[in-house]
């Protein structure tokens, strides 16, 4: 019989027991996700993430690893400890998630990174989302009721104001509760789950979101960043991450240029068409103590993400390339297709990513211009705009 303690993103922990030693990750994910009604359509968001002795940076659970061999765990209690956390971002976390436990567990990972300073954004629109969270802990705003000990309340639900560093301007503790609650006050009505959906509507606006971010280095620049979203793989060349805006000097390539992504020693080889449609590999080394076991994750993390966000973006089939030497298209009825028999070469298959490339690039220059400010507009309500599970 094996034991494992996982904590959640609420804070909480629940422990799951599986009766045969040779249960594998597969089994205790579904163990886990089953405890906590997260259904298939969300699984793929989430992970179990743990700690190993051998290395500086925390793992996720694969399918395939097994659990007799916990050793590895720096096991926090009697138990292996393991944390449920998000995995992959989806474009529109409110649509995503099917069910309000997913959606709750998403919403305070979340809280979690702005709390933590690893995602930031101004104060208003900071206050905007702990009113949210207010709502769903306390219910309506009651001036009778709450106003006297409303401070309190806010400390009990871990809502502060945020630091310097998250928000980038400094804000005092009581001018800040004062401002959510003046938003807690206009959610009056909406119901727990109905916050929640409105608090992931607003959350995937702030610029950086879904942006999994490692520093790295090659030839050319000794130090900067490599991020994956759901949208491809971007370029940071400036050290724009701690204002938590997107950098202007970036390069961003869509999962249907990537063509493979594979570990060579202690460096990671990328393999993409760029904008030209000209082919191109990349040499990065992640950076770190272990930087051969973080330059395998790094794989794990661009396969992953090109796996579940290739075909979903924008909810059109992509131009997909699924092998290291070949390039084919994706089967689509809504792609007129050529006779099996024609043979695409390199310089005709360069002038169908550039078209592409255009088309999605006038679809991305709107969202872009509001990202790159950082801020987020404030919202108007009516019952009939939210509809929750």
């Amino acid at each position: 019989m094996l034991e494992f303690q996982i904590i959640l993103p609420t804070g909480q922990s629940i422990n799951i027991i599986l009766k045969s030693k040779e249960s594998t990750g597969k089994h205790l994910k579904e163990s886990v996700f089953k405890s906590v009604n997260i259904l298939l359509d969300d699984k793929e968001y989430f992970g179990l993430k743990y700690s190993d002795r051998n290395d500086d940076t925390p793992s996720w659970m694969t399918d395939t690893d097994n659990l007799k061999s916990m050793s590895f765990l720096k096991a926090d209690s009697k138990h292996p400890s393991m944390q449920l956390s998000v995995r992959m971002y989806p474009p529109n976390p409110d649509f995503a998630m099917s069910t309000p436990e997913s959606r709750n567990l998403f919403r305070c990972h979340m809280k979690n990174l702005l709390v933590s300073n690893n995602l930031g954004c101004d104060s208003r629109t900071h206050a905007m989302l702990d009113g949210f969270v207010a709502q769903y802990e306390l219910g309506d705003y009651h001036e009778e009721t709450m106003k006297a000990e409303y401070g309190k309340k806010m400390n009990k639900i871990n809502i502060y104001a945020p630091s310097i560093l998250s928000a980038g301007t400094p804000i005092g503790e009581a001018e800040y509760i004062q401002l959510v609650r003046s938003y807690h006050r206009k959610l009056s009505g909406v119901r727990p789950a109905q916050a929640d959906i409105l608090y992931l509507g607003m959350v995937q606006k702030l610029p950086l979101y879904g942006y999994k971010v490692y520093n790295i280095s090659d030839k050319i620049n000794k130090n900067y960043h490599m991020a994956i979203s759901a949208q491809g793989i971007h370029f940071f060349f400036e050290s724009t991450l701690e204002t938590f805006t997107i950098p202007k000097h970036r390069e961003a390539y869509p999962w249907a240029c990537l063509v493979f992504a594979e570990q060579e020693r202690n460096k990671v080889k990328l393999g993409f068409f760029n904008d030209k449609g000209a082919f191109s590999e990349r040499y990065v080394k992640v950076s770190g103590k272990f930087s051969n076991r973080s330059g395998a994750k790094l794989v794990q993390d661009v396969e992953l993400h090109k796996a579940n966000f290739l075909d979903k973006i924008d909810g059109t089939q992509s131009i997909v390339y699924d092998s290291r030497k070949k390039a084919q298209r994706v089967h689509s009825t809504k792609i007129p297709r050529r006779n099996s028999a024609f043979n695409r070469t390199v310089n005709t298959l360069g002038r169908s990513i550039r078209s592409s490339l255009r088309i999605n690039k006038k679809k991305r220059i709107s969202s872009e211009a509001d990202a790159d400010s950082g801020t987020v507009d404030e919202f108007e309500l009516s019952s009939s705009e939210v509809h929750a599970d």
